[in-house]
């Protein structure tokens, strides 16, 4: 069988459940986190939804992946939302060293043309993709620099950024999408550290409730 398809049936299976699990956590609580968290989970899960059921069906990859691509950034821009939101409640000053970090990830979007190769859906994941890792860089440094433990929440986005570029990067160098490769495992642990940010999510909610 088709692993592409086991890939992302696996991904949107684990995405769904996420989802749904944010959602009544939001709805609960009365949280906007939770809320932001599971719209970024539907919204690329249905990205994947839409390329799994063209590859199923038509039984070949989509020529054109912009309904699927512009399903996964508005993802990350629900994701960079929830950022945005917990810098809310924690104003940080401006930081260089979370700044070229971000540079690099959006010159390395814009240099692989990641959700392009037109322009603007490229540009808009560049800036999207820097500013999470200037958010969550910027939280991390200044943890470091005060004594504080660093949130695992935010070396999860990182996570989920390096991830997502990389696995654009080895698909250019792959032409076997039947069997599984490194291009998969890579995918598999995309999906796996976007399912951890709702435990880190909730741990970090109850921790500065208490």
């Amino acid at each position: 069988m088709n692993f592409e398809i086991i890939d992302n049936c696996y991904q949107i299976t684990v995405l769904f459940i996420c989802m749904l699990l944010s959602a009544w956590f939001g709805v609960r609580k009365r949280s906007r986190s939770y809320i932001m968290l599971a719209f970024g989970y539907g919204c690329f899960l249905m990205g994947t939804l839409f390329f799994v059921l063209h590859l199923t069906i038509l039984g070949y990859v989509p020529q054109i992946f912009y309904t699927c691509e512009i399903s996964w950034l508005a993802a990350y821009l629900f994701f960079l939302s929830l950022l945005l939101l917990r810098a809310e409640y924690r104003t940080l000053p401006f930081s260089i060293g979370a700044l070229l970090p971000a540079l690099l990830t959006a010159a390395a979007v814009l240099r692989f043309q990641i959700f392009g190769p037109a322009l603007l859906p490229c540009a808009a994941c560049a800036a999207t993709l820097g500013a999470i890792v200037y958010l969550s860089g910027s939280r991390i440094l200044f943890d470091r620099k005060h004594g504080r433990w660093p949130s695992h929440l935010d070396h999860c986005f990182l996570l989920c950024v390096l991830l997502q570029i990389s696995i654009y990067i080895i698909s250019m160098f792959m032409s076997d999408f039947v069997h599984f490769n490194l291009y998969f495992a890579v995918d598999m642990l995309l999906t796996v550290m976007l399912a951890a940010l709702l435990p880190l999510l909730h741990r970090e909610v109850r921790h500065d409730l208490h």
